[in-house]
């Protein structure tokens, strides 16, 4: 495998553990009698009611530690996996 192609699996895993993280601590989805929506995420909560979206929060701190545990998650699931493919 060439760097190029490390790097981006690299990026691509960590686009997928971020997702992954966000909805598994998203925790709930309200929906409403007259098209009300709420998505709640640690670092974000959305709101729909009919046409109108909103941003009724965002925490820009928990963004950051949204996105550093995927990286480190990565990182260390990688080295990990490097070291079992190892011959001894």
């Amino acid at each position: 495998m060439t760097t190029f192609e490390k790097r981006l699996s690299f990026v691509v895993m960590v686009v997928l553990v971020f997702f992954i993280e966000n909805l598994a601590g998203s925790g709930w989805y309200s929906t409403g009698p007259h098209l009300n929506l709420d998505f709640p995420f640690g670092w974000l909560q959305l709101h729909r009611y009919g046409d109108v979206r909103i941003v009724e929060h965002f925490d820009f701190r928990m963004l950051i530690v949204a996105i550093l545990v995927p990286i480190l998650l990565t990182w260390v699931f990688s080295r990990g996996s490097q070291a079992l493919r190892r011959p001894t």
